[in-house]
């Protein structure tokens, strides 16, 4: 009797669409003690909102919707936010001697607001893609939550505004995929109009690399002029509109602005991308290692090393400064993106999981 393995082909484009995210992450947390230099946050002020945005996208596209979609979110996401969060918290009480903080998993610390954000989001979805016109909704949303401001102590509560700002991202993500479901929640009509131009628009977009390079060069240039009077702050959906010299009526405007560019940008790069294997598929596969571990390096770079003698020389001149960014992260992504330190996390995070989830009830015979 012959056996047959069915092999799921995986798709490499967005491992590789991960994989170039996690480097900007991971740049813009070794980078962070130069704030003070203009090169920094110029570069900071382009990949900062790209970065996330890509990872928000992937997650979308990869996010099923199903009896399990909740159960699912908790084991992967939720599980890993409450393991290192406290892990964070030792770490840094330890080593730091900082206080323990007052809400630390109502206010994610050390970027894990990612986690909660997502998790909020594969949760929900379930119920989001049953409303019709969902991603204008999405949209309005977005800019909504910006007129929301919370306390000081309690800037990123939740990470509610996160979780809306980047809302229509995750959504383009997942109709990305499923877009016969998009097209139908329109309705027979207008759905059948709408469809042809996006596969028309769609098959353009793969055949003419070279003009999707162009119009990608050109908007990157064209938000690297606009964002000059941006601060980064405002492109992290985390602060009101009221925090910042913008009026509502601007602050909306504005973020519906950063949004709809960052959309594209991640459209257009995904068109780009490859679906070849490159050094990038294997940060993209250990993702999840690297961005939570690498924020316990960039904080003994930061409140350590750069206190030294040599720290103090490489804070004061730019040009160091860039070189050891870059050193640094390719340093860490690399000893972060070996496939045991994916593997134990892998481990550690299930066997929580498992002890945190009932075993499923055994199902009643009926007679």
């Amino acid at each position: 009797m012959n056996t047959i393995t069915t092999y799921k082909k995986r798709l490499n484009k967005y491992d590789n669409l991960k994989g170039l995210a996690i480097i900007f992450v991971v740049f813009i947390h070794m980078s962070n003690p130069f704030s003070h230099f203009p090169i920094r946050n110029d570069i900071t002020l382009l990949i900062t909102p790209l970065s996330m945005s890509i990872f928000f996208f992937v997650s979308g596209y990869f996010t099923k919707v199903d009896e399990n979609t909740q159960i699912k979110a908790f084991k992967k996401i939720l599980v890993p936010f409450i393991i290192f969060t406290a892990t964070w918290i030792i770490y840094s009480v330890l080593l730091f001697g900082t206080n323990i903080p007052k809400l630390p998993y109502l206010v994610p610390t050390a970027g894990l607001w990612f986690l909660l954000a997502l998790f909020w989001l594969r949760s929900f979805l379930p119920i989001l893609v049953r409303i019709k016109y969902i991603f204008v909704i999405s949209l309005i949303l977005a800019l909504l939550v910006g007129l929301i401001t919370f306390p000081k102590d309690m800037g990123d509560f939740l990470t509610i505004g996160r979780t809306f700002g980047y809302l229509p991202i995750f959504l383009v993500g997942y109709y990305f995929k499923n877009n016969e479901e998009y097209f139908q929640s329109f309705g027979s009509t207008i759905g059948s109009k709408i469809k042809p131009i996006f596969f028309k628009i769609s098959k353009f977009l793969k055949e003419n690399k070279k003009i999707v390079f162009i119009i990608l060069i050109g908007i990157l240039i064209s938000l690297f002029i606009l964002y000059q009077h941006v601060p980064v702050s405002f492109l992290e959906y985390k602060r009101s509109y009221i925090n910042f010299d913008y009026g509502r009526k601007i602050g909306m405007l504005i973020r519906l602005f950063v949004i709809l560019a960052s959309i594209t940008l991640v459209l257009l790069i995904t068109y780009l991308m490859t679906n070849k294997k490159t050094f990038l598929t294997k940060l993209g596969m250990n993702s999840l290692s690297i961005y939570i571990l690498h924020f316990y390096f960039s904080s003994f770079s930061s409140r350590i090393f750069l206190k030294t003698g040599i720290g103090s020389t490489i804070l004061h001149d730019p040009y160091l400064a860039i070189i050891y960014s870059v050193l640094l992260s390719a340093f860490v992504l690399f000893i972060l993106s070996r496939d045991i330190v994916e593997k134990n996390m892998r481990k550690l995070i299930e066997v929580v999981g498992n002890f945190l989830m009932k075993d499923e009830a055994p199902k009643q015979r009926i007679e």
